[in-house]
């Protein structure tokens, strides 16, 4: 298993190259990545898509959490956090790929609709088409009675508010982690008709 040293090590190199695509100065807290796992109120059998995985640090709480590691399908675009996250993760589904395009990589591998989406991406800071397309995504592989779990640095809510008036959620903000570097606002959005 990686050290902690070690991850942030990692994390902060592909930031200081890319930091747009990574969107946060250092790994999600423990703190943090343990309120987004309580606020997915995680069961065994779900099916778990965990978007921008990076270093691995919110899949190690849903592991904790007892999520066996072959119902985790973890998406994840830079090409250098797969190998760490093969090595610590080997039961796992891990996918290198853009999470506009889900769905088609989900069917790929057999699955249909999945319990919990965990997103560690940074929706403020990507282009307005690309959370468009990711929050298509998001809407067409959800089950029903299905959850996204979104954690966000801003004061307002990640998505906008289109999403949850076409699409059919309700938002709720379950935690706020102020120990987290910088302090982050859990939200959890839910389909309003089951």
């Amino acid at each position: 298993m990686l050290s902690k040293i070690q991850s942030a090590s990692s994390f902060i190199k592909k930031m200081v190259k890319s930091p747009q695509a990574i969107g946060a100065v250092m790994p999600s807290g423990k703190k943090l990545c343990r309120a987004m796992v309580r606020a997915a109120d995680i069961n065994a059998d779900d099916i778990v898509v965990e978007v921008g995985v990076g270093t691995g640090v919110v899949t190690r709480q849903l592991v904790a959490a007892g999520i066996p590691q072959k119902n985790l399908y973890l998406f994840e675009n830079e090409a250098s956090f797969i190998p760490e996250l093969k090595v610590q993760f080997p039961d796992a589904h891990i996918i290198e790929g853009d999470a506009q395009f889900m769905q088609k990589h989900l069917t790929s591998l057999g699955v249909g609709k999945v319990s919990k989406i965990i997103s560690s991406l940074p929706f403020k800071s990507l282009p307005k088409a690309v959370c468009a397309n990711i929050l298509e995504q998001y809407d067409m592989i959800l089950r029903p009675n299905g959850h996204i779990i979104q954690f966000t640095y801003a004061v307002n809510e990640p998505f906008p508010r289109s999403f949850k008036t076409t699409a059919g959620f309700n938002a709720c903000r379950k935690a706020y982690v102020a120990q987290n570097v910088p302090p982050a606002t859990v939200w959890v959005y839910s389909r309003t008709e089951i």
